[in-house]
């Protein structure tokens, strides 16, 4: 029961975000007073430290919402320079392919960015690169976050790692447990080193597979023919490209630390695929794309469909009742 209790919250926010489709303020407002109470009536912690940790948590949303507003901001910076248009007509130019061109965006430049800035920057500024592409806006939000799943513990010259993980262990408390392995690691930074190194061991038997996976993703949700195929047909470009990004970062968290994985990684594998692409190296035979825009879904686009509430007011008054403009007010129509 104790198990099922903490883990309320948790369905809670499933529930309401994915079941119920509320608003994502609504929901984890919600989810927000279940975990209060929970807190305050099964677990007897004092209303004083539910208060300091509501206070803490809306410190650091506002410290997340400063920095997502840097990256927007930077990408306006970009828009306005004329730098997006340049990588539009750079990615554009290299190739037509939508398969080829999801993963040197959302995979390799994505990892970049984010072992450079990370918090959130590379879906900022990867999604409308793709929308702008011609990318379905939905495909532009969610494939950038799928594609930048691998290099989050590097993110921000391993901030995850040197600074949330050290923390965790410091302040969290791992008492008289930890110090034998830190002992046997030759301190925090060695035992940061070697969670780096094992990290991107798994990456390198999992992670590389996630440029596959994600084209795979693409071409059977957003592709004309919802096809599966259409997705393999790119494996060994982009079992490539998985390696072009995994073998670096390994290498640089093995030989030099947690701080740069992604930043070698991502620029490498970006070098690496870009002159694959130029050379035609594993490239298919025929371009992949979208099918017109004109056949997408609303759903696709963001183009919600009109709010009963208005319908009804609507409906309440007929077009006959509704009287052209008076001499004088333009643009303002008054009801009989």
């Amino acid at each position: 029961m104790t198990a099922l209790l903490a883990l309320l919250p948790i369905a809670a926010v499933f529930v309401l975000l994915v079941v119920l489709r509320l608003p994502a303020a609504r929901a984890m407002s919600l989810s927000l007073l279940l975990t209060a109470a929970l807190a305050l009536l099964h677990w007897q912690v004092h209303p004083a430290a539910v208060a300091a940790s509501l206070a803490q948590g809306a410190l650091v949303a506002l410290s997340i919402l400063y920095i997502v507003l840097g990256a927007m901001a930077l990408f306006s910076v970009l828009q306005v320079s004329g730098a997006v248009g340049v990588m539009q007509r750079g990615f554009t130019g290299l190739t037509a392919d939508r398969r080829i061109q999801v993963i040197l965006i959302t995979w390799l430049f994505g990892a970049l960015i984010e072992g450079a800035a990370g918090f959130g920057t590379p879906a900022a500024i990867a999604a409308p690169l793709l929308a702008a592409l011609g990318f379905p806006p939905l495909a532009a939000v969610v494939l950038p976050l799928i594609g930048n799943s691998t290099p989050v513990p590097f993110a921000a010259a391993g901030t995850p790692l040197l600074i949330g993980m050290r923390q965790g262990l410091s302040e969290g408390g791992g008492g008289n447990a930890l110090e034998p392995v830190l002992a046997a690691s030759g301190g925090m930074d060695q035992f940061l080193g070697q969670v780096g190194v094992q990290l991107t061991t798994l990456d390198l038997l999992v992670s590389s597979l996630l440029p596959l996976i994600l084209v795979v993703l693409m071409t059977r949700t957003f592709g004309a023919r919802r096809s599966w195929r259409e997705g393999l047909e790119v494996w060994p470009f982009a079992l490539f490209a998985g390696l072009a990004y995994t073998v670096p970062a390994w290498a640089v968290a093995r030989f030099s630390g947690p701080e740069f994985p992604a930043i070698i990684g991502g620029f490498a594998g970006l070098l690496l695929c870009v002159a694959a692409v130029r050379l035609g190296f594993l490239q298919p035979a025929r371009p992949w794309d979208f099918a017109a825009r004109t056949s997408w879904p609303a759903g696709w686009s963001g183009d919600p469909a009109a709010p009963r509430a208005t319908v009804r007011r609507a409906a309440r008054w007929p077009q006959s009742q509704l009287h052209r403009c008076p001499p004088g007010r333009p643009g303002r129509p008054i009801w009989r």
